[in-house]
């Protein structure tokens, strides 16, 4: 049996992209902020990172993405 897992980032704001999005910028202008925390040089962020991706075998994204 196959394991389907739903995933979304927030900000604590509430916020999952930023305004202005378009083709060239779908997470809108400045939305990579949001996810810095993942991808900076803090080693237990790239920890939980590695973990959470380790199992995936394929991803499925919106129009957006």
């Amino acid at each position: 049996m196959a394991k389907v897992v739903a995933d979304i980032s927030m900000s604590l704001g509430g916020f999952v992209a930023a305004s202005k999005q378009s083709a060239e910028e779908p997470m809108g202008e400045g939305g990579e902020r949001l996810h810095q925390w993942a991808f900076a040089g803090d080693e237990r962020a790239r920890e939980l990172m590695a973990r959470a991706g380790g199992g995936i075998g394929a991803v499925v994204a919106g129009r957006r993405t």
